[in-house]
């Protein structure tokens, strides 16, 4: 049941210029799919390709006789993604507001909607 006092949103279609000014004053509420955003954020940010080379120079500094260097590398490289998985909506967000180009992909992907009140 539907709360009568709580205005109903629809569906908006705006620009990048007019999201950034009206969520400022509070006129759009941002939906964010919490499956999808986690792996456009972690494919927007290169996190896997980045990752990578600290993953491996942590498991070579291990082997070589720096164990504990090289397990807060590989501590750093286990916990990054497990991070940004958790804060994916807040950060893709952060990111639509800065960058026009995120901004339309995430609409056009479906992990992002843009309301307003009726």
């Amino acid at each position: 049941m539907s709360d009568n006092n709580e205005a109903p949103f629809e569906t908006v279609n705006v620009s990048h210029e007019e999201f950034r000014a009206g969520l400022l004053h509070g006129r759009f509420r941002v939906i964010i799919n919490p499956a999808l955003a986690p792996k456009y954020v972690q494919h927007r940010l290169w996190i896997k390709l980045l990752l990578l080379p600290v993953l491996g120079i942590g498991v070579a500094l291990g082997i070589s006789g720096y164990l504990w260097a090289g397990l807060a590398l590989v501590l750093i490289g286990v916990l990054i993604p497990r991070i940004i998985r958790k804060r994916a909506p807040e950060l893709l967000l952060h990111l639509a507001t800065r960058d026009k180009n995120i901004y339309r992909e995430a609409i056009e992907y479906e992990i992002m909607e843009v309301r307003a009140k009726a």
